[in-house]
């Protein structure tokens, strides 16, 4: 591996790791301070918070680092500076959209939960302006992770400082959404002042052609978003006990930690793939092989991230009941040993289904998999936590990620059914 590509990986992973750590020590903080009734309140405004994440983020995540990554940023920098442009308006148009929709949604909810969620859509806003996608695109991390690391550090020590009584729930989406929004603001100047970019306002037609274009990934999220964010706000409306979806919430955030210090992984394999791809090669059983090649080291490294996590447990999880500090300690880790299986399906499906499928033409047999699986995990996260709670909840995560693993194999066995779809 070549000195750029470890200084590359270790940027991402100090970013996947601070964005990993906020919510680990944030909200067990917040649980103990806040106590469960308003810690659930919280955590279901952060899932509406996070749908809207899903709509500004669109598909540009993938769309974006796909298109700059086979540019010569240095030499074509209007190339660069047009992509990178559309992908901004874009999510701002998206933004302004979601935030007009929620204060239309506002006389229908109570005070609290309607300040909440308003404070929470700093984040999604901050999303809109950061271009993570394309300093991944550009192997230029750097700059990106120390601001990243800093403001993570930030809003922690901010939270602990104001966050001391349930009466201070509303600091603690303020405090992240501002901390967020001034390291997107930094990372937009650095763009700008360092990289060259030079910010338009992209036109209608190109902002609408985006989005056509990214049409397929971005319903393809929003059945993600409906199974991985939405089981907190199913376990609020089918069981409703504030103690269950704590303790639910935690275990989810845990899983997504552990989800998160694969992500460095995650995009330098990203990156190998789309190249080892190309343009020539179909979803059939020679490019399944050569895209599951780059899944076996993530699935190593995981591994050895979960033990981890499993011994910490397992050393630390009778301490910190004993203190006080987390009552819901037990809970959580059954929850979790349930769900950690999820982590690797997770991975297997984004590089061979939102990398590999995607490059190879076959977004439309993505898309319709990804869909369906996002309705039957609702119907069956609905089902489940009726009768077993968070439980429930766990097992209809884990169900779907496994489904959705089955139905993306399928398409790269049976090619008779991929219809393929022009790549940009």
């Amino acid at each position: 591996m070549r000195r750029s590509d470890i200084v590359n990986l270790c940027a991402l992973a100090a970013i996947q790791v601070s964005n990993a750590l906020v919510p680990l020590v944030v909200f067990p903080y917040a649980l103990s301070v806040l106590g469960a009734g308003q810690y659930s309140k919280l955590v279901i405004t952060e899932a509406l918070m996070l749908a809207v994440m899903s709509v500004v983020l669109f598909s540009f995540e993938v769309d974006g680092v796909a298109r700059v990554a086979r540019l010569d940023w240095r030499r074509e920098g209007r190339e660069l500076s047009n992509a990178f442009s559309t992908v901004l308006c874009s999510r701002l148009l998206l933004f302004v959209v979601c935030f007009v929709i929620a204060g239309m949604a506002r006389p229908f909810m109570d005070r609290v939960s309607s300040d909440l969620l308003f404070a929470w859509l700093l984040v999604p806003l901050s999303y809109a302006l950061q271009a993570n996608w394309l300093f991944q695109a550009i192997e230029q991390n750097v700059f990106v992770s120390v601001i990243t690391v800093v403001s993570r550090i930030c809003a922690t020590l901010l939270i602990f400082y104001f966050v001391v009584s349930p009466a201070d729930a509303i600091w603690i989406p303020l405090i992240l959404g501002a901390c967020y929004l001034s390291a997107a603001l930094c990372a937009l100047g650095y763009s700008r002042g360092v990289l060259g970019i030079r910010v338009r306002w992209a036109s209608l037609p190109e902002i609408i052609e985006s989005l056509r274009y990214g049409r397929h990934i971005f319903i393809g999220n929003i059945a993600v978003m409906l199974y991985r964010d939405s089981n907190v706000l199913i376990l609020a409306i089918s069981y409703g006990e504030p103690t269950a979806i704590a303790a639910y919430s935690l275990s989810e955030k845990v899983v997504k930690g552990v989800q998160a210090t694969m992500r460095p992984l995650n995009q330098v394999y990203f990156q190998k793939a789309v190249r080892t791809i190309g343009s020539d090669r179909k979803a059939d059983r020679d490019t399944l092989r050569t895209m599951a090649a780059f899944v076996y080291p993530q699935c190593v490294a995981l591994t050895v991230v979960i033990t981890l996590v499993a011994v910490f447990f397992l050393v630390c999880g009778d301490t910190l009941e004993e203190m006080g500090h987390l009552a819901e300690v037990r809970e959580i880790s059954t929850l979790f040993a349930v769900m950690v299986l999820s982590v690797y399906f997770g991975i297997a499906n984004f590089m061979l289904g939102t990398v590999g499928l995607n490059q190879l033409g076959a977004r439309r047999c993505l898309y319709r998999s990804i869909l369906t699986v996002g309705v039957l995990s609702v119907a069956s996260c609905a089902t489940l936590s009726m009768g077993m709670g968070g439980v429930g909840a766990a097992i209809s995560f884990v169900f779907a990620e496994i489904l959705l693993f089955s139905a993306i194999v399928f398409c790269y066995l049976h090619q008779s059914w991929v219809k393929r779809s022009p790549i940009a």
